[in-house]
């Protein structure tokens, strides 16, 4: 669900990608057309599960296989790597921690989630008018139809995911409470294919 123009229409299409198109403003209406969307494809198709990921979102191949294998309703990563081209340094969140509160959430990006559970939400887990903190209205929703957080780390997965922060950004990069700073190397380390795709980033200064 985009709106970023002719350009990123073009390129989701050439990969094979379905790409509607949403005002981005207000959030919570576009990731709510968003749903909708998958959703009707998804009836067609039988899909079983659905990813939220961000534009500026990436997930390790490994990741991803992982995911393939998960039966839970409801699954969200605990901990995530966000990544700025500005300063190169990578900011790995370890976590909500219990004196938090968002504790007992999962992390926005990487959630897993069946066709039957959002089908009992209506395909809208999100405050239409919404701009920010619009991470929490699904699991909000989905715990009130009684659906259960399946939390995992992504350590469990075998890959990472990580966010990408540019100047153009509308929620910039910043170190949040519980995480590490690293220097940007040390993504070869976990993984080499996610470090190589950074590296290739168009406005990237590595």
């Amino acid at each position: 669900m985009g709106s970023e123009g002719d350009e990123c229409e073009q390129l989701a299409k050439e990969y094979g990608c379905r790409y509607s198109k949403s005002e981005n403003r207000p959030l919570g209406r576009k990731w709510n057309n968003a749903l909708k969307a998958a959703g009707h494809h998804g009836i067609d198709n039988g899909t079983t599960h659905y990813l939220i990921m961000g534009s500026d979102d990436l997930i390790s191949q490994k990741t991803w296989e992982y995911f393939q294998t998960v039966k839970h309703d409801f699954t969200g990563l605990i901990d995530f790597y966000f990544f700025d081209t500005k300063s190169t340094q990578v900011c790995y969140f370890k976590g909500y921690t219990e004196h938090m509160r968002r504790r007992g959430h999962a992390i926005g990006a990487g959630k897993l989630i069946s066709h039957q559970a959002l089908l009992s939400i209506g395909f809208e887990g999100f405050e239409p008018k919404r701009e920010s903190a619009l991470d929490f209205d699904i699991d909000n929703k989905l715990f009130a139809q009684g659906f259960k957080l399946n939390l995992i780390k992504l350590d469990q997965t075998g890959g990472i995911c990580i966010d990408i922060k540019t100047t153009d950004n509308m929620h910039k990069f910043r170190v949040y409470p519980n995480s590490i700073v690293y220097p940007f190397d040390v993504l070869q380390k976990k993984d080499s294919d996610i470090w190589q795709m950074i590296r290739d980033f168009k406005g990237s200064k590595i």
